[in-house]
């Protein structure tokens, strides 16, 4: 690829750092966007951004060595206009590191402080990258990589609707009934608790679906009959298995953060083959905070070990999956395997719509 590029990384203190000939220079705590271009091999100069050990010949080598800066994206766009690389530097609403990375040209600088907001200084750049007109990429620095598992790893989804058709046709002749039904007890009790994995609890669903309908059948019994249907006809997403394959290959570590009661989100990578590629597993059971509430990825990154600035995480929900992880610095990646969208405009990280897709974007393993 040739292109441009906006380097985005993480200060995590505030640091006093040599720049070569701008000498010492005082930098806050934030993220920093830099931008470069690469008129040949744009994957090889991005590579030489991610690495800390190298041959320092740039400002930005000064800053990426620096100990406590941590590199982390890049947003990209493949173009032969190195001009471009200029109109990009003058459309960023960061504030300038005067000189920085322009010795050879005309800008106030190549470097700018973004703040502490991971999701601001994304969109931010995201919408740079738009006003200059066409498409961008993104391609990531991770060494944990983290999956929701519904509908993100697994078509819990499908398999849901599947079982309580079998059941409607069962319990009540007619399935319309039987669904809404339970769609309208279901979405009750998630009102009741939008943060407490009680919500994802069936039994008592059932046992209100029992009374309503006035079915003949124990709750308890209801509930099994659903789980085992569910997880006779559950189904691995298209590229999974391939994708977990090729994280771990390339040295990833891979891990799960979904909400959900352990004994059956366990159940489904069972059925489905899938825990043994896991190296570990947390649910919102597991931490009484469903991932809603900001804390539970806090939590989550605290109970496995994980340093956020290192992991990025997949999953199909705009709100739960983006926006609450970005919160808290957390990267994310949004899986839409159908056309809904639920947001407008760019929110700061990359959607895609198959999994196979992270092989373009999670390239660069620390």
């Amino acid at each position: 690829m040739r292109g441009i590029y906006c380097l985005i990384g993480k200060l995590t203190t505030d640091s006093d750092v040599r720049i070569g000939s701008l000498g010492r220079i005082s930098f806050k705590e934030g993220y920093y966007a830099y931008v470069g271009s690469a008129m040949t091999n744009l994957e090889k100069r991005v590579e030489r951004h991610f690495t800390k050990d190298k041959r320092v010949r740039w400002h930005i080598d000064y800053l990426v060595s620096y100990p406590n800066f941590i590199p982390m994206t890049a947003i990209y766009r493949e173009t032969r206009d190195k001009e471009e690389e200029h109109r990009l530097a003058h459309l960023i609403k960061g504030r300038p590191i005067p000189s920085f990375g322009c010795s050879d040209c005309n800008c106030p600088s190549h470097l700018f402080f973004m703040g502490k907001s991971l999701e601001e200084v994304r969109i931010e750049l995201e919408y740079a990258f738009i006003e200059l007109g066409g498409g961008h990429g993104f391609l990531e620095r991770v060494k944990y990589v983290i999956f929701d598992l519904d509908n993100t790893l697994v078509k819990y989804n499908d398999a849901r609707d599947m079982a309580l058709v079998i059941l409607g046709k069962k319990y009540k002749k007619d399935p319309k009934v039987f669904l809404r039904a339970y769609n309208s007890i279901k979405q009750a009790r998630y009102e009741k608790y939008p943060e407490s994995p009680e919500r994802y609890r069936k039994t008592p669903i059932f046992a209100d679906l029992i009374r309503q309908l006035k079915i003949d059948v124990k709750p308890s019994s209801l509930e099994e009959e659903y789980w085992k249907l569910v997880l006779d006809n559950l189904k691995v997403v298209e590229g999974a298995k391939e994708v977990l394959t090729w994280l771990r290959n390339s040295g990833v570590k891979v891990f799960i953060f979904s909400d959900g009661i352990r004994r059956w989100q366990e159940a489904k990578l069972l059925s489905t083959n899938l825990l043994e590629m896991i190296e570990d597993r947390v649910y919102s059971e597991d931490l009484d905070l469903n991932k809603v509430n900001p804390n539970s990825y806090e939590q989550m990154l605290s109970l496995l070990d994980l340093k956020k600035e290192d992991s990025i995480f997949v999953g199909d929900c705009y709100h739960t999956d983006v926006k609450i992880p970005l919160s808290v610095g957390l990267r994310s990646i949004l899986f839409l395997e159908s056309k809904r969208r639920d947001f407008s405009g760019p929110i700061g990280v990359p959607v895609i719509n198959s999994l196979f897709n992270l092989k373009n974007i999670l390239r660069f393993v620390l």
